[in-house]
């Protein structure tokens, strides 16, 4: 709401009198706030906050946070007047203009402009650019994020029956395993020499599956995005524990697997998986 706040602002403005620029094309946008924060960064991931209005000041559409977007160059390449606005703002601006409905619809929304809108009418828009991070600095937030919701559904009921079994099955086969903070037990079998991934890395991994039992049911080599490729916690949270190169034995309890649900006729409801990974490549 705060970030939104933008009409009231305007009127005190426009009482005072206040910057505007042109775009290349000609349209006149108004500064409600000058921020003193850097220009748009290449491949950055901008955050803004936006809103526009009929002329006749009916909203039609509101952020209710500050969105992520990539604006300029190729991103920005055939999408209207908005996406050339956009990119020349700077992090703390806060501007309004105007844009024709039928070129609007046409070019940016490329979407039918309702018959309550006239095609000459002007749609007002009212817009901050409150943040904007690198491409890596994003997913890895983006990441952490999901980590902590993936994490909150985790059965910790059924995590500590299945950490019984894990155990008993360490000692009972001579197996020395480091635990990840969710119960994950890992088996070093050859050591990389690279570093671990962090969270939004993508990474290439060998793998081999199997149950407890020693019974196989899946093999291959798969790429997927720390925390955010939608595989099963435990290789998110048991991949990122090792360095590119390693050979590991990962012992994955089912609520980091795939918990309750039966996946096929070896992996039932509740069951332990068991992978022999090697961590080929972190992707740069």
């Amino acid at each position: 709401m705060k970030n939104l706040s933008y009409i009231l602002l305007a009127s005190i403005l426009a009482a005072c009198g206040s910057n505007t620029f042109e775009s290349e094309n000609g349209t006149v946008v108004t500064y409600l706030r000058k921020g003193n924060g850097e220009a748009l960064m290449d491949s950055a991931i901008s955050f803004y906050s936006l809103k526009y209005d009929t002329e006749n000041g009916n909203e039609l559409f509101k952020t209710p946070e500050p969105t992520p977007m990539r604006v300029g160059g190729a991103f920005s390449e055939g999408r209207g007047e908005l996406f050339q606005i956009l990119p020349m703002l700077k992090v703390g601006d806060s501007v309004s203009f105007g844009i024709r409905a039928d070129s609007l619809f046409s070019e940016t929304f490329r979407a039918p402009r309702p018959d309550s809108i006239s095609a000459d009418s002007e749609i007002k828009f009212y817009v901050a650019l409150t943040e904007q991070m690198t491409e890596e600095a994003y997913y890895k937030k983006a990441a952490l994020d999901q980590k902590e919701l993936l994490e909150s559904y985790i059965d910790t009921a059924q995590l500590a029956v299945d950490m019984e079994i894990l155990d008993a099955y360490y000692a009972e086969n001579n197996i020395e395993v480091t635990k990840t903070k969710n119960g994950i037990g890992i088996q070093i079998l050859e050591e990389g020499t690279g570093p671990k991934p962090e969270p939004g890395q993508t990474v290439k991994v060998d793998y081999s599956g199997y149950m407890l039992t020693g019974e196989d049911f899946d093999s291959g080599t798969y790429p997927f995005q720390i925390y955010l490729s939608q595989v099963i916690l435990g290789w998110h949270e048991g991949i990122s524990e090792l360095n590119e190169g390693t050979k590991a034995t990962i012992y994955i309890p089912s609520p980091l697997g795939y918990g309750p649900r039966k996946r096929s006729e070896v992996i039932v409801e509740n069951s332990i998986l068991v992978f022999d990974v090697t961590l080929v490549e972190i992707q740069k």
